[in-house]
């Protein structure tokens, strides 16, 4: 932020490694291509050292305009293996491990910090393309369900015992 500050966001430019895209404003898009971005890794300034230093990515060339750009929409296929987790299984969990947990400060934790739409620890359950389509549209979720992933116990299990150090 800092090095934006520094330069101004006019000549700043974003890395969307998901998309594979680099952006400098709505007009100027530089796209890459999907295995290519999927190797992209950032590494500290000044960790660059040309023999040893960490895996490093060089530009070369020249950059071609397009007239048309294919879309590839990724889609996470195997939500159950990233998500393992029902809510119901999630609080058991949570409680096991932080016995001073109950079901209801895992709820409390969930809604206060968002996680439901926090990709990092859960995923919605559509029932259906159209239910999923009209939720981005409009940004109203209908009742589904959610599911979680290992980031979201140890998340949860943190705030509660953060929470209870306090009291």
């Amino acid at each position: 932020m800092s090095k934006i500050g520094k330069a101004g966001p006019q000549n700043a430019a974003i890395s969307d490694t998901e998309r594979a895209v680099i952006e400098k404003d709505d007009t100027r898009i530089l796209v890459l291509d999907e295995d290519l971005a999927g190797k992209i890794k950032i590494i500290k300034e000044g960790q660059f050292v040309e023999k040893t230093g960490a895996d490093t990515l060089k530009l070369i060339g020249d950059i071609v305009p397009v007239n048309k750009i294919e879309v590839i929409r990724r889609v996470k296929e195997n939500l159950i293996k990233s998500y393992p987790l029902s809510a119901l299984e999630l609080a058991e969990k949570i409680v096991n491990i932080c016995p001073i947990a109950k079901q209801n400060d895992v709820w409390k934790a969930i809604s206060d910090n968002d996680i439901k739409n926090n990709t990092d620890y859960s995923a919605y359950v559509f029932r259906n393309k159209k239910q999923e389509d009209t939720y981005r549209e409009t940004g109203v979720l209908p009742s589904v369900p959610s599911i979680y992933n290992e980031n979201a116990v140890t998340f949860i299990v943190k705030i509660i015992e953060v929470k209870n150090d306090g009291i």
